[in-house]
């Protein structure tokens, strides 16, 4: 059954779409387009259906890019990346590698903010084996 935008809002919170229209409201104003408001709910449509269709939180700070950028940012998330290649002794986990290495969210540090520095969410992947696994699985998975 296809659902529509409207019915989407209608099933969140007042307060939850109230932060949507703001967060549209300053993101039109920031690069002054009038006709993005429209761009902008199609891009909620999609990610609410993604969300509920996969049965995930329906949180509108998980969507807050500028907000994910700063929590890459600071020292909490420093020291998780660190403890992750620690416990894994700075070598890739897929393919051996001790070089160019990132530390991968096994559940998305986007949907799953209560995972974000649990080292167990972690593991340690060189930058080849990384863009392979989201050339694969997508972004957010």
């Amino acid at each position: 059954m296809e659902i529509s935008f409207l019915d989407t809002i209608n099933a969140l919170e007042n307060e939850i779409w109230q932060r949507i229209q703001v967060n549209m409201t300053n993101y039109a104003l920031y690069h002054k387009e009038s006709n993005i408001k429209q761009g902008i709910e199609r891009k909620i449509f999609d990610v609410l259906k993604y969300r509920i269709d996969n049965k995930l939180p329906l949180s509108i700070n998980s969507w807050d890019t500028d907000n994910i950028a700063h929590l890459r940012r600071i020292e909490k998330y420093k020291n998780w990346r660190i403890s992750v290649y620690k416990r894994d002794n700075f070598t890739c986990q897929n393919c051996g590698a001790n070089s160019k290495l990132n530390a991968h969210h096994i559940k998305s540090f986007t949907n799953y903010p209560e995972l974000r520095y649990d080292l167990s969410n972690g593991v340690t992947l060189c930058e080849v084996c990384h863009k392979a696994w989201h050339k694969k699985n997508g972004r957010g998975n």
